[in-house]
């Protein structure tokens, strides 16, 4: 047997070892940081593996050899950003940490990940988040594959944050924000959320002590980039009627480095440009060993110099995290003494009682613990209604005659 390429020890036949499909070398399990569920995964299916090592040399600077085919060979690993100095740089946990940790307590931290399936990738996910000790604030997940005929069927909590989500009417797609549990928030039900072929969910935060949209897009692969920029477009000119800043996140399957070769990319680009929008990865997000593309996106109206964009390496998906930590956010945080409200002033009762009735029915109930599937209905109605009818902080007055 061959040395492990990480610890540089003899491989034996009693040890578990995993492969790394770029470099076409054996992994001890213990050296590959893969978890049981994924080293299970791996060994049982085609799914490919890709050792910290190949992706290490991979990212920084050099894709020779993982460049998209249709990318001509003048184009850069990095885009051009108008001479704007943005720079999404990789980062490993530990310089993801001390990145966002070394920026002021006020600042707040927005996160996405592509995680092709929530049911598959919970646990992975709550692990990781486990692990950035409590930075990341607003975490945008795309592919969730949570579909609104089946629903949420399986357990979605993660400690610490409240979860929305805007669901797919097939297998694939589908958008989830978690949010931290000690964040103001509201639900944003006029910027359409039910684009033709992808899904989008949008909240209102308070950033710098003013209203802040974020958004979170996913785009399935097969929709149309000319159509789909006119639906951008839409939704840019409903935002810039509010007049106020926003950050747009996800996986959009349209691949960035092509803009100088390709006219429709390059209007989608284009688009965001018309209205003051700033897109900070500049890297690739995909890395296959014949491939690496641009396609999870964060666009921002914020200012450059309040906002620090990166990459994370990870291997919880097939595409590489992406971050935006902003500076001196001052983020608005749940008053415990206030009071709230819902807000049914744009209320559909008819639409409210289908959702209910869609959600109970894709349930799984728990027939051996009564009092736990009541708390699991409760809960799932809860969260339809939060829906509809946004929770809104009572005035003073409203308290007064309460």
């Amino acid at each position: 047997m061959d040395n492990c390429p990480e610890c540089g020890k003899l491989i034996d036949k009693e040890t578990k070892t995993i492969y790394c499909s770029i470099c076409k070398s054996w992994l001890h399990k213990i050296c590959s940081n893969a978890t049981d569920e994924q080293y299970a995964e791996v060994t049982s299916s085609p799914e490919p593996f890709y050792c910290h090592i190949c992706i290490s040399e991979s990212l920084p600077t050099n894709f020779v050899g993982l460049r998209d085919e249709s990318v001509s060979e003048e184009s850069p690993s990095e885009i051009a950003t108008d001479c704007l100095e943005i720079n999404s740089n990789y980062h490993d946990l530990n310089s993801f940490n001390s990145t966002v940790r070394n920026r002021k307590p006020n600042n707040i931290c927005i996160f996405h990940i592509s995680i092709r399936s929530l049911r598959k990738n919970i646990d992975k996910l709550s692990n990781m988040l486990s692990t950035m000790q409590k930075l990341t604030h607003i975490v945008a997940v795309s592919e969730t594959k949570i579909n609104k005929k089946d629903g949420l069927s399986f357990p979605n909590n993660i400690t610490g944050y409240n979860f929305l989500h805007s669901d797919s009417e097939n297998k694939s797609g589908g958008v989830g924000i978690y949010i931290d549990s000690s964040i103001s928030y509201q639900i944003q039900t006029d910027i359409p959320n039910a684009l033709d072929d992808s899904e989008s969910l949008w909240i209102e935060i308070n950033l710098h002590k003013k209203p802040c949209i974020i958004g979170v897009i996913y785009r399935h692969p097969r929709y149309d980039i000319s159509a789909f920029t006119e639906n951008i477009c839409e939704i840019l000119h409903n935002l810039s009627d509010k007049k106020l800043p926003f950050i747009i996140c996800g996986d959009i399957n349209i691949n960035l480095m092509q803009q100088t070769a390709i006219p429709q990319v390059r209007n989608y680009v284009n688009a965001y440009k018309s209205y003051n929008c700033l897109q900070l990865i500049t890297k690739p997000t995909r890395i296959t060993p014949t491939s690496s593309t641009l396609i999870d996106h964060i666009y921002t109206t914020l200012p450059l110099y309040k906002v620090t964009p990166g990459i994370l390496i990870n291997d919880l998906s097939d595409h590489l995290p992406i971050f935006v930590s902003i500076k001196s956010a001052h983020v608005e945080k749940l008053d415990t003494k206030a009071q709230f409200k819902h807000d049914f002033s744009n209320f559909n009762a008819e639409e409210f009682m289908d959702e209910i009735k869609e959600t109970l029915n894709g349930m799984i109930i728990n027939s051996n613990n009564p009092a736990a599937a009541l708390d699991d209905a409760t809960g799932a109605i809860k969260k339809v209604l939060d829906y509809h009818a946004p929770l809104k902080k009572m005035s003073r007055t409203q308290r007064r005659l309460s």
